[in-house]
């Protein structure tokens, strides 16, 4: 009999588990950064949009010297966009706690998506920065991991 070797091609089932289990480590490792990055990202865009709202909102202001735009201060202000650029976060106007519309107001930017370190995030017309924590109970000054 005539026995050739023949070159060895390709990879043993041992190499590859190794390179599944090397790419299973480093994917394990990306994947929270990269959501991580993604959820700041958004929230950038939330901050971008509740800034022009409180523009748009301190323009009213300054013309009609009230933040509400009709007769009844308990509806708010719709004049400007309800959403985030990309949809990803709900806009509202409301009055700062128990002020009233004349005094100040807020806008919170609440995400369509869940983001548990922050939530929705609020900006107010005496320029506090911050989130409602407990289901919009309280207010909290906005969070080192939420800037």
């Amino acid at each position: 009999m005539n026995w050739r070797r023949r070159a060895v091609r390709g990879f043993t089932l041992m190499e590859l588990l190794i390179i599944v289990t090397i790419i299973g480590i480093l994917a394990a490792i990306a994947y929270p950064n990269y959501t991580e990055y993604v959820t700041r990202g958004r929230r950038a865009e939330a901050k971008a949009a509740m800034l022009n709202a409180m523009q748009a909102l301190e323009r009213h202001y300054g013309q009609f010297n009230t933040y509400a735009d009709s007769a009844d201060p308990t509806k708010g202000w719709q004049g400007f966009p309800l959403q985030s650029d990309s949809n990803l976060y709900t806009l509202s106007a409301l009055a700062c706690g128990a002020l009233s519309f004349n005094e100040c107001v807020q806008v919170n930017a609440v995400p369509r998506l869940t983001d548990a370190t922050c939530g929705t995030l609020l900006l107010r017309s005496t320029g506090e920065q911050g989130i409602l924590v407990n289901n919009a109970s309280s207010f909290t000054n906005l969070p080192q991991a939420c800037r």
